[in-house]
């Protein structure tokens, strides 16, 4: 059985919109946003995609049309060759025009913020549950870190429709992706899989977050293994 995998990350789409999102109660200022995600990517969620024991995927990063050059030619720089910049005003259109009618008999599709990372054997994982299952559906790893940075706080979580899901389908007659719903509500619409075991994925909490929020059970910071993450 043949499969293609990409890594999807949506970078900073509708940043420069007439509708600015709020954090805190101030409006964000797209300028300082780049300056301070930029930083994030490049600490925790670049290392740890470089550090996959499995490097069979393609990455694909979707940024804002609008974004300054500056910034797309710094994050060219970095990705590997294989990995790829693309440009849109919605994440899931861009990504499905890029993956296209698959020639392979199965298309998986991972989600990773650009803010966050995955344990080491993230992909390995699900490639490996693939290629011994067979499966379609979603592909839930549910146990992960929570970090908030700011305050050195470290939670244990366990949250089945996390933002890092994977699905698995046949692409022969309609293309879906991971993207076709939110992580909250994908799981409503496939077969959901679940791996057990480890933490496998890192959520950073860094005060400029929309959505996320620390939540688990607090264990010591130690506990983290940053080299797992390749930080």
């Amino acid at each position: 059985m043949t499969y293609e995998h990409f890594l999807c990350t949506r970078f900073n789409i509708s940043l420069y919109g007439k509708s600015q999102k709020v954090v805190g109660g101030n409006p964000i200022v797209p300028e300082e946003w780049m300056q301070s995600r930029m930083v994030l990517w490049e600490r925790y969620c670049v290392p740890s995609v470089y550090n996959q024991s499995n490097q069979n995927f393609t990455w694909l990063v979707v940024f804002d049309p609008k974004t300054p050059k500056s910034y797309i030619e710094r994050a060219t720089a970095i990705l590997h060759p294989k990995h790829e910049v693309l440009f849109g005003t919605n994440f899931r259109s861009a990504i499905k025009e890029r993956i296209g009618k698959p020639k392979e008999d199965r298309l998986i599709t991972s989600r990773l913020d650009c803010d966050d990372a995955l344990h080491g054997d993230y992909i390995k994982r699900v490639q490996d549950f693939m290629e011994t299952k067979g499966k379609t559906g979603i592909l839930s790893l549910p146990v992960g870190w929570v970090w908030d940075i700011r305050k050195h706080k470290l939670y244990h979580c366990r949250y089945p429709r996390n933002p890092f899901l994977t699905l698995i389908e046949k692409p022969q007659n309609k293309v879906h992706t991971v993207l076709a719903h939110r992580h909250t509500k994908i799981s409503d619409m496939f077969r959901v899989h679940r791996l057990e075991g480890g933490h496998n994925w890192l959520q950073i909490v860094h005060g400029e977050n929309l959505a996320n929020y620390c939540h688990g059970d607090q264990v010591a910071e130690s506990k983290l293994v940053k080299s797992e993450f390749g930080i």
